[in-house]
């Protein structure tokens, strides 16, 4: 009996090494393909950045690794690459650096600062305080779940010409293997920079976000809402100062039957410019809040996620590493198509745009639906096309915010009726439905004007899209 309890802690030891060698022998390859992944994101999107593994080292309890990332276009040496330090501890019992950790694995990835010119390790070091200047950890419990937590450590520098002081950075989100759902927050610490040659003054209040969506499919579409929220922007500049208040960006999306429906917000609270100097009159006019509201419904969410591969596409072309040698031109024509893709039944498009200042509110509206019952490559003239959609415009804007030379270049507009001249405000409307111009209310004669170039086929074919039969 007392035998085959000795064998218990033996059979867990020798079950916990084979668990930590089999998760283990698995990271290498996933660390190379989780570089490719960023190099073709982040490299291709900047335009200006390499991803590199430099080295990797694998080892029983945990393997490290040096990713190198490159700046192309910087002409110093000494500052063309960062480092960043990887380690890895393998589950299921890690006694990581951050303390016991029970689950598959745990990644840490800190920056090197042994590999930066000295006179920057010193800057860093009196920067930060001594503390790790970045921090990203990320734990993959055993039912695929994922945690990340990363950090920014506070930053302050003073010298001759400058005074920096940051906040820090952190943000802990989670998520799984898969990425079927996203939740988690963000805290931005508060940002100041002061000239002291200039007296000029940049600075930020500590700002904010969270983010909760879940059913995520293919990173493109999900349920949920997201808001990221900044309560304040100064700048000051030889005396003059722009204040910039309440900037709030809101997304709520909703998938149903293959679609998803999203409207996204920004708004300004307040803007304020200076109230003095040549342009003081100009900044009074623009002292006021802002809104911006985008909603679309009806999207097809395949459609998205062909658009989200096209796009990433066309960011590795700008960037010198398309596929086959595909070329900038023909990866946008590409990314157009499939843009072009979403207009399909049951499509709805919204733009509302509003400014208040002290004349009252000034706004346009665009609406786009899509009316036809035919996807959009599939009709075969404009005149198809105009009765396959419904836009609708909708204008109204304070005489005070438009520029005399301005007002005079839209007069012939207006006397043909195409703005309509209102007391303090100049004011359109405009619809384009069942294939007729209506015109501040007015039948337009001008779709009709076109005459037969209304039965022209559409060249999909010269565009390089094929019809589907």
């Amino acid at each position: 009996m007392k035998k085959f309890l000795i064998l218990i802690p033996v059979v867990f030891l020798a079950l916990w090494a084979s668990i930590t060698w089999i998760i283990g022998s698995q990271t290498q390859s996933g660390f190379a393909l989780a570089i490719e992944k960023l190099n073709n994101s982040l490299g291709a999107a900047s335009g200006l950045t390499s991803v590199s593994e430099e080295s990797y080292s694998r080892g029983f309890l945990s393997s490290e690794a040096i990713t190198k990332i490159t700046n192309p276009k910087e002409t110093d040496p000494d500052k063309q690459n960062v480092f960043l330090k990887i380690k890895a501890w393998h589950g299921p019992l890690m006694m990581t650096s951050e303390g016991l950790k029970i689950g598959a694995e745990y990644v840490l990835v800190t920056l090197d600062n042994s590999r930066l010119p000295e006179k920057i390790q010193k800057e860093l070091d009196e920067g930060f305080k001594g503390a790790e200047p970045i921090k990203l950890g990320i734990f993959t419990g055993f039912g695929g779940t994922v945690a990340l937590d990363a950090n920014i450590s506070p930053f302050s520098a003073d010298d001759d010409e400058h005074t920096i002081d940051f906040g820090g950075f952190s943000a802990d989100l989670r998520t799984d293997i898969n990425t079927s759902f996203a939740k988690g927050k963000i805290n931005v610490g508060t940002f100041t920079v002061n000239d002291k040659k200039k007296a000029g003054l940049i600075s930020a209040a500590a700002a904010s976000g969270e983010l909760d969506y879940t059913n995520i499919k293919g990173l493109t579409s999900g349920d949920g809402a997201s808001h990221l929220d900044f309560p304040e922007f100064k700048i000051t500049n030889d005396g003059n100062t722009f204040v910039v208040k309440g900037l709030h960006f809101d997304n709520v999306a909703k998938q149903s039957e293959g679609k998803l429906n999203s409207t996204s917000k920004i708004s300004i609270g307040g803007f304020k410019g200076p109230d003095k100097g040549p342009n003081a009159e100009i900044f009074s006019k623009m002292n006021g809040k802002m809104e911006m509201e985008l909603t679309a419904e009806g999207m097809d969410i395949e459609a998205l996620q062909v658009m989200a591969a096209a796009q990433q596409k066309m960011q590795q072309a700008q960037a010198g590493k398309g596929e086959n040698g595909e070329t900038p031109e023909q990866a946008l024509h590409d990314y157009i198509i499939a843009v072009s893709q979403l207009l399909k039944p049951g499509y709805k498009m919204k733009n509302h745009i509003a400014f208040t200042n002290k004349s009252g509110e000034s706004k346009i509206g665009l609406g786009l639906e899509y009316t036809g019952t035919k996807p959009l490559f599939e009709l075969g003239t404009i005149l198809d096309l105009l009765g396959s959609v419904e836009i609708a415009l909708d204008m109204q804007i304070a005489k005070d915010l438009i520029p005399v030379a301005s007002a005079k270049q839209i007069q012939p507009a207006i006397a043909m009726g195409f703005i309509l001249d209102k007391g303090d405000f100049y004011k359109g409307g405009a619809i384009l439905a069942g294939g007729e111009l209506t015109v501040n209310g007015k039948v337009s004669p001008a779709l009709k004007q076109m005459g037969p170039i209304l039965n022209m086929p559409i060249p999909w074919e010269n565009m390089g899209i094929k019809k589907s039969k």
